[in-house]
């Protein structure tokens, strides 16, 4: 059986050495991170998980975490897409 997004658990802020995930709907900040197969790339991160979970759409697992870079607050950007 498939486990829906909400059955599992998601930790905000991420947390390193879990399952880092990226959601570009209505987000109001995320994290920029590394995860330990890319080494230095960086990637944008809303939530994490110790639970690896394929999503059919919008969401993308980035790998897990080996670095939490910083974070960044996109309240600006929502604010210019609902005008």
């Amino acid at each position: 059986m498939e486990q829906k997004t909400t059955d599992i658990p998601i930790h905000i802020p991420p947390v390193i050495g879990e399952y880092g995930y990226y959601d570009p709907r209505d987000i109001t900040n995320h994290w920029v991170i590394n995860v330990e197969e890319n080494g230095d790339h960086k990637y944008g991160c809303v939530y994490s998980s110790p639970v690896r979970r394929i999503h059919p759409y919008f969401i993308t697992c980035q790998g897990i975490i080996s670095n939490i870079i910083c974070e960044v607050d996109d309240s600006h950007r929502n604010k210019l897409k609902k005008n």
